[in-house]
C-alpha cells in the first residue's frame, strides 16, 4: 500500500483560515508519526470561500480529499500567493518526504504582488521556484546553510532574530564584502535558495567548479512583493547543464545595503523525488487582469517544464482552462461550487495519470 502526502496550495483572495482535519500533529516544523495523505496550503480559496457549506469539504482540496479517502491538513492563509513569504512559512510544518505529493493552484493574488503596475515575472518566477522546490525535493536532501558541510569564510553568523522561522531552519548571513560560502552538491542541475529583502539590495557572485555563473541581486523585489508587507522572500536560482556528479558551488558577497542570507542548496541527483502538481492561475470574474494572468501562467509553465526537465516530478495543471469567469466565479476572486468541482477533477486527472 502506497502512502501519499498531497499538498494543495490555492492562492486566491484574502480571508483564508487554517483548518485541520485528522492526521498527526506537527512540532517545530517536523511532522510526527506517519505522513498526512493530503496537506493544503493557500489562501481563502483553499479554505473554500464561495463553496457550498461546509465550505472546507466542498473546496477543491476537500473534494480531492473525499475522492481518495485521504486524511487532510489545511494550512490555508488568506491574502497569500506562491511567491509570498507568509505562504512559504506555512510550508514548514509539512517538510517534504519521499512519497509526498504537493499540489499548488495559483490565484489572482500573485498578479497583485506588483503595486507599481508592472508584472515582474523574473522576480516572481524566482520566488515561485523556491516554493515549488521546497515541495519537490526531499527536505533532508536540502543542505541548510548552517549545516557543517558548508565552508564559510569571513564573518558569517546565524540568521538574525528578524528572520523568524527561517532562522530556526538554519540560515546563515553576512554583510561583509568578500565573504564566501562553499558547498559540494550533486546533480546535473543545482538550486540555490536565499532569503531576499523587500527593501534595500544585495548582490553576490556564484561560481560552480571555479567557473563563474554570474552576479545575482534582489534589487527590485520591493516593487514586486509588497502585498502582505513582509520583509523577506525566499528566492531560488537554477544552474543547469552540469556534468553528472559532485560540484563545488561557491557564493561570494559582493555588495549591498542588506545582509546576504543563505537558506539552502540542493541538486537533482537524489533518487526519492516528491511529486508537485502546480495548478496555474485561475481568472477573475471580470477578467480585469487577463493579460497578466496569461503572462503569469506562461512563466509558470516555463518554470515547471524546466524543473521537470531536470528530472524533478513537477507537473503543470491547466486549472484556468476549466473555469468560466462568468458562470464559475461567484465574486470577483472567489469561485462558485461549479468551479471547485471542475478544478478538483482537473487535479484528480493529473494525480491518476502520475501514480
Amino acid at each position: 500500500m502506497k502512502v501519499f502526502l498531497f499538498v494543495l496550495v490555492i492562492s486566491v483572495c484574502a480571508g483564508g483560515q487554517i483548518s485541520m482535519v485528522g492526521g498527526t500533529g506537527a512540532t517545530n516544523g517536523t511532522l510526527t508519526g506517519p505522513p498526512i495523505q493530503e496537506v493544503v496550503f493557500g489562501d481563502s480559496v483553499s479554505a473554500g470561500a464561495g463553496a457550498n457549506s461546509p465550505a472546507f469539504f466542498n473546496s477543491s482540496a476537500g473534494l480531492v480529499m473525499q475522492h481518495y479517502g485521504w486524511e487532510q491538513r489545511n494550512y490555508a492563509v488568506g491574502g497569500t500567493g506562491i511567491g509570498d513569504t507568509q505562504q512559504f512559512q506555512h510550508q514548514f510544518p509539512a517538510r517534504s518526504v519521499a512519497g509526498q505529493n504537493t499540489l499548488t493552484l495559483l490565484g489572482i493574488n500573485d498578479v497583485f504582488f506588483n503595486p507599481s503596475g508592472t508584472l515582474d515575472l523574473t522576480n516572481w518566477g524566482n520566488a515561485a521556484m523556491a516554493n515549488i522546490l521546497y515541495g519537490s525535493v526531499v527536505y533532508s536532501d536540502n543542505i541548510r546553510a548552517r549545516d557543517g558541510a558548508w565552508t564559510l569564510v569571513g564573518t558569517w553568523t546565524n540568521g538574525s532574530s528578524g528572520v523568524a522561522v527561517y532562522d530556526n531552519d538554519g540560515t546563515k548571513q553576512t554583510s561583509t564584502v568578500g565573504d564566501t560560502a562553499t558547498i559540494s552538491v550533486s546533480g546535473t542541475t543545482v538550486y540555490l535558495v536565499y532569503l531576499a529583502f523587500t527593501s534595500g539590495d544585495v548582490s553576490f557572485n556564484v561560481s560552480i567548479d571555479s567557473v563563474s555563473q554570474g552576479s545575482f541581486s534582489n534589487t527590485g523585489l520591493a516593487q514586486s512583493f509588497t502585498l502582505t508587507n513582509y520583509l523577506y522572500y525566499p528566492v531560488a536560482f537554477r544552474f543547469s547543464g552540469l556534468t553528472s556528479g559532485s560540484h563545488s558551488l561557491k557564493v561570494t558577497y559582493s555588495s549591498g545595503t542588506t545582509p546576504l542570507i543563505l537558506m539552502w542548496v540542493t541538486g537533482n541527483a537524489n533518487a526519492n523525488k516528491p511529486k508537485y502538481f502546480v495548478g496555474n492561475c485561475i481568472p477573475e470574474q471580470t477578467n480585469t487582469n487577463a493579460t497578466d494572468v496569461a503572462n503569469l501562467n506562461a512563466k509558470l509553465l516555463t518554470i515547471t517544464n524546466a524543473l521537470k526537465g531536470d528530472g524533478l516530478k513537477v507537473y503543470y495543471v491547466d486549472a484556468n482552462s476549466v473555469v468560466d469567469p462568468v458562470n464559475d466565479m461567484c465574486s470577483q476572486v472567489h469561485p462558485c461550487q461549479s468551479s471547485y468541482n471542475k478544478i478538483a477533477i482537473k487535479f484528480e486527472s493529473l494525480i491518476d495519470a502520475n501514480p
